[in-house]
């Protein structure tokens, strides 16, 4: 892209090796140029792409710890910066998720029907509640009946928010007996959910995942931590800069495993299985080349922070929903 030889935006004189303005610190870029030198560049000071993506992708796709390695030893200048890198990975993953797996917009659900078919159950629930007998009576246990209060108690929500027409504070904790803030902002949020028939809920979902996915870089970086806490020089930016490396490879190839997955032809599987399978082997790799300890040691640890991540990964998953319905 050519350069101005003076400032554009305050006319300091600039030397020829200047990439910005040292009054101002404004880049020296002329976008007077085509639109593919623009990108290119635009990509390159977003991204870090370009020629270090050049140096970065082969190790990337096959040995993703050694970038870790080479960041950690201060070797950064050739290499993808990994925030740049996981940033990138989440972008394409988010997009083949929203745009080409789900389609938001017809993304609706009839309540209706929903609870038509809970009202019935719970009707035949109590009619066989009552039946009896020669040799014994049917006796709800009390589970049973904490279950049944429980599930009249959600249609008497649920009739409340299709019939009625004020859902101010007052009359949501008079109808429905209800005092704490979060119980009212949930029931007055699920009156726009049904309104809605969820659409505009499942559009605040999607568009929490990147925050969703952001969270559990850190945490898996923590999990690292509390399991490798013997290893010499244990510092947490390790861990993390470790995990960035491991979701920036794993998003790429969940990506591929949607595409490939969306795909409808009867060989699918031939290419489902095999990218799976690489996962497994290059991610245990990862393990066992960056921590340097025996395969035992290194599958227990993958297991346990594996099973950790997915029980935070479903608490995470929970969490966005319930920040999504508060406000959608």
């Amino acid at each position: 892209m050519s350069k101005q030889d003076n400032c554009t935006n305050c006319k300091n004189k600039l030397k020829s090796e200047d990439q910005f303005c040292s009054q101002c610190g404004q880049s020296r870029i002329d976008y007077f140029t085509s639109f593919k030198t623009i990108l290119k560049d635009t990509l390159d000071e977003v991204f870090g792409l370009d020629s270090k993506f050049k140096h970065t992708i082969l190790p990337f796709l096959t040995k993703p710890q050694f970038l870790t390695e080479e960041f950690l030893k201060g070797k950064r200048q050739f290499y993808v910066h990994p925030i740049r890198l996981y940033l990138f990975c989440s972008i394409v993953f988010i997009f083949i998720f929203n745009n080409i797996i789900i389609d938001k917009h017809t993304i609706k659900l009839d309540f209706d029907k929903i609870f038509s078919k809970e009202e019935k159950a719970q009707a035949s629930h109590n009619d066989s509640d009552t039946e009896t007998t020669n040799d014994f009576n049917f006796h709800i246990s009390d589970t049973n009946k904490e279950d049944s209060l429980n599930t009249k108690h959600i249609l008497k929500v649920f009739e409340f928010i299709k019939t009625s027409n004020d859902f101010s504070d007052k009359t949501i904790q008079d109808s429905l007996n209800v005092d704490k803030w979060y119980q009212i902002k949930l029931i007055r949020q699920s009156h726009y959910f049904y309104d809605e028939k969820g659409v505009t809920f499942f559009e605040a979902v999607l568009e929490n995942i990147p925050i969703a996915i952001m969270l559990l870089v850190p945490l898996f970086a923590l999990y690292l931590k509390l399991l490798y806490v013997r290893k010499k020089h244990n510092f947490y930016i390790q861990h993390l800069i470790f995990s960035m490396h491991l979701h920036a490879f794993s998003l790429v190839f969940f990506s591929l495993f949607l595409i490939f997955a969306k795909i409808n032809f009867i060989s699918s599987d031939l290419f489902l299985i095999p990218i799976i399978l690489y996962w497994l082997v290059i991610s245990g790799l990862m393990f066992k080349k960056f921590y340097s300890q025996n395969w035992v040691k290194t599958i227990i640890k993958i297991f346990i922070a594996y099973s950790i991540h997915i029980i935070m990964i479903f608490w995470v998953v929970i969490l966005e929903l319930f920040i999504s319905l508060l406000i959608f």
